[in-house]
């Protein structure tokens, strides 16, 4: 694996004030063996068309043009099926890449012989940038990348190298939009056939804050797709007894009550199901032993706290917070 075939990968959908730079961060890559997939998932603005005009004059950009508007959880995959790379990375169209982000990757795979590498990011919005790079290490066992999978904020899809053959076959529920990252790792991380994952201890990735992306969404729908995302991952670790290691269950339950927390504080007039909320706060945070509780941010824990004691001063709380950050 000299010198590989890396397949990048892009769900494009009303993406036409970002695609261009998009694209642009991609042809002008340093490394020079790359092939760009674009999915235009039915995207109603110009997005499409942009795509094609890019992929008339570089011959290794691929657009694909959806029927029907599938979702990023169906879009991916279609482009893995279609790569010809032995070696894969995700860009989301309104996000861009270091022009040495692929190169820095694969050195760093062909270096440590890793199955994953995990690259930072930069955080792009309106009031600045903040930047996301993971610990340097080298992980040779699952408990360990486990851990820090949930530990750090590095459970997207973007910012990271796959090798091909580990994630053609990963599939995700359909009906999860909210939260696909986190199962597609989940399932990888837990997959035997991974041996070695990689850290690259520096910001390969530009992430740029879109509100109007899924990921900023904080509807009904979204909020309640985020939770089932977290109950599918609990029963997915589960049926393979990971959770009875006490360093993964931590882990998990911490993540599972920051999640909570912000469930609560995004709810708005259609809240979630009182009932599940109070299964999640039962199963996940009263389980969590309180030597791990202080990871959580005290605003959240004071969130999921007072629900218990009064839903009503609860969302009183989440929406004063939900108030500064707008404000902010």
């Amino acid at each position: 694996m000299s010198s590989p075939l890396v397949s990048i990968i892009i769900p494009a959908y009303k993406a036409e004030h970002f695609i261009t730079r998009c694209l642009n961060s991609c042809i002008k890559q340093s490394y020079p063996h790359i092939e760009v997939i674009v999915i235009n998932d039915c995207s109603p603005d110009s997005t499409g068309f942009i795509c094609d005009q890019f992929a008339l004059i570089n011959t290794n950009i691929k657009v694909i043009h959806n029927l029907k508007n599938e979702g990023p959880q169906l879009a991916r995959p279609k482009g893995v099926s279609l790569a010809r790379g032995e070696l894969i990375t995700f860009l989301d169209s309104d996000d861009s890449l270091a022009s040495n982000a692929v190169e820095l990757l694969v050195n760093e795979a062909i270096k440590t012989n890793a199955d994953i590498v995990i690259g930072g990011y930069e955080i792009i919005s309106n009031r600045g940038s903040q930047y996301r790079t993971p610990p340097k290490n080298i992980f040779n066992t699952a408990d360990k990348w486990i851990e820090f999978f949930f530990k750090f904020p590095f459970r997207y899809q973007w910012a990271k190298l796959y090798k091909k053959e580990h994630i053609q076959n990963i599939s995700i529920p359909e009906n999860i939009f909210h939260g696909e990252d986190l199962i597609f790792n989940i399932q990888l991380f837990t997959s035997d056939k991974i041996k070695i994952v990689a850290t690259l201890n520096e910001p390969i990735y530009h992430y740029r804050e879109n509100k109007l992306s899924i990921s900023r969404n904080h509807s009904y729908i979204s909020t309640k797709n985020s939770l089932d995302a977290q109950l599918w991952i609990k029963e997915y670790l589960e049926s393979l007894d990971l959770l009875n290691s006490n360093k993964i269950k931590n882990s998990f339950l911490v993540h599972s009550v920051d999640k909570l927390a912000a469930a609560f504080r995004h709810r708005g007039k259609n809240q979630y199901s009182r009932q599940l909320v109070t299964k999640l706060y039962s199963e996940l945070y009263q389980s969590c032993p309180k030597k791990y509780r202080k990871n959580i941010p005290i605003h959240q824990r004071l969130i999921v706290n007072l629900e218990k004691l009064s839903p009503l001063a609860s969302e009183i709380l989440s929406k004063l917070l939900k108030l500064i950050q707008i404000l902010r």
